[in-house]
């Protein structure tokens, strides 16, 4: 027996996700000024943390501090 479904407000996502599960979070080599924070995949929870590291890379890279933060995350870089 054929069945008819009426698909209201269909939406789709997508959790992209790392091939070794471990998030991208900094900037990229060729445009320092774009930034990246992704790769979270099913666990978006980590974000809150991950955005946070980024947050303080971006400071440090507009205040011209030390980039402490970008080489205690270096395993996170793009």
């Amino acid at each position: 027996m054929p069945f008819k479904y009426d698909f209201i407000n269909l939406k789709s996502r997508c959790r992209p996700v790392t091939p070794d599960d471990t998030p991208i979070v900094g900037n990229l080599t060729r445009y320092p000024n774009v930034y990246i924070h992704n790769g979270m995949g099913g666990f978006g929870n980590i974000s809150v943390g991950t955005a946070k590291v980024l947050a303080d890379m971006i400071a440090d890279d507009v205040s011209g501090g030390e980039a402490i933060t970008r080489k205690k995350y270096k395993y996170l870089s793009p």
